[in-house]
């Protein structure tokens, strides 16, 4: 699989799970509230012997909602890092180099032109020679060559400028966005969009505070959960809790730690 499908695929896997939240909220809402039923029509059970058994369920439901969050996070944080480290790869690779005589041609021009911007007296004309190159780049490799020599053809151009140079800085910025941009090829370009995409993504709210699918869990389990539903991994389910060692850390606690960082 190729750096940009890998990319591609965390992205899709991301959207995916946002997606998935308002049904994994409503199925067990619903799967709970059946159960609830039940117990609400049991004759056999006295109101304070309901009440007792729809804590527990109210329990039982709200710790398996939470096993099923972990997953999300786990899933959700390893796309988010997955699809940084693609793209940060991507933005590192070097466009793919034109042919030989393409290369050769390029060379030639660009010496000539960094000779002539060094005799140049006159900074409108530099700037000219220099723009009218840069515009003529259409090859991602041969512009980043521009790109990686633009300090010192930039320097050929202010050294023209005597105390105009503010002026011709702002000429030069464009045309360094400019041939920056051409130095990329479609993919890094995409790659640069999803990797500044990426910064705030890593542990973000996955069921959103105060959205529907968040009251809807606090409706359903109660406020304990919904409080743990994007930060799964800190609550410690009844059964992480039989096994109470080191120094009062759950075992369980300490196998999700162990797994997540071998991960």
């Amino acid at each position: 699989m190729t750096k940009f499908k890998e990319m591609m695929e965390s992205v899709a896997k991301l959207q995916e799970i946002k997606g998935s939240t308002a049904g994994l909220v409503s199925i067990s809402r619903n799967l709970f509230r059946e159960e609830a039923s039940k117990i609400n029509q049991d004759g056999d059970l006295s109101p304070g012997g309901k009440a007792k058994a729809r804590t527990a369920l109210q329990k039982q439901y709200g710790e398996a909602f939470i096993k099923n969050a972990r997953q999300l996070r786990e899933d959700y944080d390893k796309a988010v890092v997955k699809a940084s480290v693609a793209a940060e790869f991507l933005l590192n690779e070097e466009p793919a180099k034109p042919s030989p005589t393409a290369v050769a041609s390029f060379e030639r021009e660009f010496f000539a032109l960094k000779t002539e911007l060094m005799l140049e007296t006159r900074p409108d004309n530099a700037m000219r020679k220099l723009k009218a190159f840069a515009e003529a780049q259409n090859d991602a490799y041969l512009a980043k060559q521009v790109l990686n020599d633009f300090p010192s053809v930039v320097q050929s151009v202010l050294d023209t400028a005597g105390t105009d140079k503010a002026k011709y800085k702002l000429e030069l910025q464009n045309t360094l966005t400019s041939i920056r941009d051409k130095s990329m090829t479609d993919e890094q370009k995409k790659a640069q969009e999803i990797h500044a995409g990426m910064a705030n993504e890593f542990g973000r709210d996955i069921f959103l505070q105060n959205g529907i699918e968040y009251n809807a869990i606090q409706e359903a389990f109660g406020p304990e959960f919904a409080r743990a539903a994007n930060s799964p991994q800190y609550y410690l389910l009844e059964e992480e809790k039989l096994t109470n060692n080191h120094n009062g850390c759950p075992r369980g606690w300490l196998f999700y730690i162990y797994e997540r960082v071998n991960a």
